[in-house]
């Protein structure tokens, strides 16, 4: 890749982003000149922050922030500089709390119903996210942005990219309620996997799901002890794979049938046409009410259980996923396969593997097929980011959290401190858009930070000299308006207060408890499984009611937004 082409990649997808956004909901950049006129007794900074991070030393300031997963390698020795470079202005010093992922999102529900001291936190629509915002546990951050007091974030958080990744307040309200964190706005997902194994038994690459079944069987048959795909329970499962090979999600759109999120009630499909909504599902209830949805959704469709069900019984999946915590991990170390994660994770999985395997190659089957061959419209997204930053409500520094977020995306320089490290030590920057490894420096060993925790920004891009040149281009490809479909409930977001409680039942921790056998292959004769287990939830009364007013509330909530559009 030339000098030239990363920063173009950065300028298109940035000119996407903000095409894409627009024309999503109408905005302008003119600088906010008010707030809502609200202040919290505990805290200015909760809608109208009025400490400039430019003004003299501040008073000294512990933050607690809680991420997840295990602390990188010298981390310490990034925080060590940043308080270094800091202590004059921001004068704070960062605690760092890291956490298993299994175990993060209870932990941080916990820590704050507790009221212990959490300053920022990473947290996900997928996580804790919606629940938390709906209970007051977090703050809203309006304030911050679009902020003179706050150019970092003015510089990297446009007006169209924070209007689509606002949620429902308890005052029923928009407003945002965390940093988003992201580079685009649908990842490339892709099976990694051990290129050198597969040229070993015969198949010179992955290029199809036919080549990927032949490859799983090899392994499984050739490398004793080693499982031929890997995954966590709750992240990355099977289906993933089997469905995006059949192209699920971009079918079910071309038939005007979208799924929107509930919460603790699962995802609802819907049958939506003209921006008119002609039918719902939401599981657990009577597959009678597919009816109304065009062929072939009219009925069940158990083909990707079965297809599951083979993977488990031919061995190439665990039996035992569902107390599966470190799947990275085992394939890093040589263990496994084949593993799934995102085409920006490449240069992190490559020196992992070649640090425990030396010889290892590393592999990537982009598993979508009309991602794989780069069509247009095959990536369905809300124009949302899926991570973000929070403050808790029971933060006393809310207004010093967002000055360390402000420093961070003030400029490339301090960005990169916390996404690659030191330079000269960590990092080496090739020309202004790339980097490199320093000679000599063990890529086990150095620093490699989750940056959709803290960093990611469309901003401030970098790729790793070390990306093969048929993954560069799928940067290409995403940033190019004619990749996306544009979900019908982008900027909506279902808003459980009004059926708190019947979101509460717990049968619905039952019935997904009951379906993840399924999701892990774990149950065979599937049409009359499903058939035995629907009939026992129809017979749950007490469900079936709050399935139906949940159902109710959905559909009020979002036709009265489609009305809107």
């Amino acid at each position: 890749m030339n000098k030239g082409t990363k920063k173009t990649l950065s300028l298109l997808l940035a000119a996407s982003m903000s095409m894409s956004l627009l024309a999503a909901c109408t905005g302008n950049n003119t600088p906010s000149t008010s707030n809502t006129g609200k202040e919290s007794s505990t805290n200015s900074g909760q809608n109208n922050p009025s400490t400039s991070p430019e003004s003299k030393t501040l008073e000294p300031v512990k933050l607690e922030v809680m991420l997840w997963g295990d602390k990188p390698k010298q981390f310490d020795e990034i925080v060590a500089e940043f308080e270094r470079q800091t202590q004059d202005t921001l004068n704070i010093d960062l605690n760092v709390t890291w956490t298993p992922l299994a175990d993060y999102g209870n932990k941080i529900k916990l820590m704050l119903s507790a009221g212990q001291k959490i300053d920022l936190a990473f947290d996900a629509p997928w996580l804790n996210m919606p629940s938390l915002i709906a209970n007051g546990s977090y703050i809203e951050l309006d304030g911050y942005f679009n902020n003179d007091q706050y150019p970092g974030l003015k510089k990297a958080f446009g007006e169209s990219l924070l209007k689509n990744n606002t949620f429902v307040g308890p005052d029923k309200e928009q407003h945002l309620y965390g940093v988003p964190l992201g580079q685009g706005y649908a990842p490339v997902y892709a099976l990694y996997y051990r290129k050198d194994l597969s040229k070993k038994h015969g198949i010179p690459e992955l290029k199809s799901y036919d080549d990927m079944i032949a490859y799983f069987d090899a392994i499984k048959n050739n490398e004793p002890g080693m499982t031929p795909y890997i995954f966590n329970k709750d992240q990355y499962p099977p289906a993933w794979i089997i469905d995006g090979d059949s192209g699920l999600k971009i079918k079910q759109a071309q038939n005007d049938i979208w799924e929107v999120s509930t919460g603790a009630a699962g995802v609802a499909k819907l049958h939506i046409v003209d921006n008119q909504i002609k039918a719902a599902y939401l599981p657990g209830e009577s597959t009678e009410a597919l009816k109304d949805f065009p062929a072939p959704y009219q009925a069940p469709d158990f083909s990707t259980n079965e297809e599951i069900l083979k993977w488990n019984e031919q061995g190439f999946i665990e039996s035992n996923a569902i107390n599966r915590k470190d799947a990275q991990d085992q394939f890093t170390a040589g263990t496994a396969g084949s593993y799934m994660q995102t085409l920006d994770s490449y240069v992190a999985l490559e020196n992992a593997l070649k640090a425990a395997v030396a010889d290892s190659e590393l592999g990537v089957y982009v598993y979508e097929n009309n991602v794989r061959n780069m069509e247009p419209a095959s990536l369905l997204t809300e124009f949302k980011f899926w991570n973000f930053l929070s403050i808790p409500a029971s933060s006393k520094n809310a207004d010093r959290a967002m000055m360390f977020l402000d420093w961070i995306f003030a400029s490339q320089e301090n960005h990169d401190l916390f996404e690659y490290g030191i330079e000269g030590k960590n990092w080496v920057a090739v020309g202004d858009d790339k980097y490199k490894l320093p000679d000599g420096v063990d890529p086990g060993q150095n620093y490699a930070f989750p940056g959709y925790q803290l960093t990611w920004n469309p901003t401030y891009m970098r790729l790793a000299e070390a990306y093969p040149q048929d993954i560069v281009k799928y940067y290409s490809y995403v940033a190019q308006d004619s990749t996306f479909v544009k979900q019908i409930s982008a900027g909506f977001t279902f808003n459980g207060e009004p059926v708190k409680t019947e979101l509460t039942n717990p049968s619905f921790a039952k019935m997904a408890a009951d379906n993840a056998g399924f999701e892990l292959g774990l149950i065979k004769n599937i049409a009359d499984s499903k058939a035995k287990q629907e009939q026992n939830l129809l017979k749950d009364k007490k469900l079936q009611e709050d399935i139906q007013t949940i159902k109710a509330e959905l559909v009020k909530q979002l036709q009265a937004f489609l009305d809107e559009q």
